[in-house]
């Protein structure tokens, strides 16, 4: 792969990590309202608007994910429901 090539594939892929971060945060904004679950947030959750409420759902609780990875511990988030995210059985 020529140099100009990589560097291209660089710059592109910064501008789209920054577009659907932006993207999500005005999607957020406009359409959330109410109580919902987000699954599997670990660290990041989605910001919302003031008044949305959220529950975190993951597959292990916020002690077991420190356990896996310790070098986040501190902005792990406390989980309301452990259960499966793709089949919701729990919810």
């Amino acid at each position: 792969m020529s140099f100009f090539k990589e560097i291209q594939i660089k710059v592109f892929s910064r501008l789209v990590s920054k577009f659907s971060k932006i993207d999500r945060l005005g999607i957020s904004y406009a359409t959330l309202s109410g109580n919902g679950i987000e699954i599997g947030a670990t660290d990041l959750p989605l910001r919302v608007k003031k008044g949305v409420r959220v529950k975190y759902l993951d597959r292990i609780t916020k002690a077991d994910s420190t356990k896996i990875f310790p070098d986040i511990q501190n902005s792990l988030l406390d989980v309301d429901i452990i259960g499966n995210g793709e089949t919701l059985e729990v919810v």
